[in-house]
């Protein structure tokens, strides 16, 4: 739309019903030197390095001690918690992989099928966890998968749709795994976050009269998401106690 004032064109320009869109553009460099630890990353081997375990010869005079191959599983669960830390640090070190880092910290596979049998126990008598090779296997094969899908997501998520009811809530998110002193983002519902790189987020939702949300929220797939908050009026209920909030949903 435009009018002529006084020989000049004044051009208006007239947005409706997109609501606030917070928008920030990648740092190119950052955004190379993640994808570059992702490419980098690897699960651990837990074949090699884990100790193979033997029976205990007191033990095996009297109980029938035959398992086969078995390895001592705590230690096979401390290479995938290590291999597990040691990525995250490494996302964290970057400003636009400290969202991965959090969700690497709490998603990343560390868990490893395992049994006990009293044949098989420390000096101090403890029983050991045991794993044999196939569990082994199994877990090392979900880690890896687990490497490759976040090589495949190291990028941003174009719109996050941001809604609550009743709208004009403040929403604050940051990275869980966000540096000390680090800002939070700000926007105010119905709002569109653009160019949010995927991973797990910290987030509050505030608006006088209504009961305040914290919560984490996972965004990892997809080019667009939406969260959706339904706010809780704040007050005593019917039965005298206050009322409790609800956490956002991801659409």
């Amino acid at each position: 739309m435009s009018h002529r004032i006084r020989g000049h064109i004044l051009i208006v320009v007239v947005v409706l019903g997109l609501g606030h869109v917070a928008s920030a553009q990648p740092n190119a460099g950052s955004a190379d030197k993640l994808r570059g630890i992702l490419q980098e990353a690897r699960a651990p081997s837990l074949t090699q390095g884990v100790r193979l375990l033997e029976p205990d010869p007191v033990a095996s005079m009297t109980q029938h001690c035959s398992l086969g191959s078995v390895f001592e599983a705590d230690a096979a669960m401390d290479r995938l918690a290590h291999a597990r830390d040691e990525l995250a640090a490494k996302l964290a070190s970057v400003p636009e992989g400290r969202a991965l880092s959090g969700y690497v910290a709490v998603a990343f596979p560390t868990a490893i099928s395992s049994t006990t049998n009293p044949c098989y126990r420390n000096p101090g008598g403890q029983q050991f966890r045991l794993a044999t090779p196939d569990a082994l296997l199994a877990a090392q094969g979900e880690a890896e998968r687990f490497v490759a899908r976040l090589q495949h997501q190291a990028s941003t998520i174009a719109q996050v749709v941001v809604t609550s009811g009743p709208d004009r809530a403040t929403f604050s998110y940051a990275p869980s795994a966000r540096a000390p002193g680090e800002s939070v983002d700000k926007t105010v519902t119905n709002s569109t976050i653009r160019n949010l790189w995927r991973g797990r987020y910290e987030y509050w939702v505030k608006k006088d009269g209504y009961v305040d949300v914290h919560d984490f929220i996972v965004l990892m797939d997809g080019d667009k998401a939406e969260i959706a908050c339904d706010l809780v009026a704040a007050g005593s209920g019917s039965d005298g106690k206050a009322p409790t909030s609800r956490p956002c949903v991801l659409k």
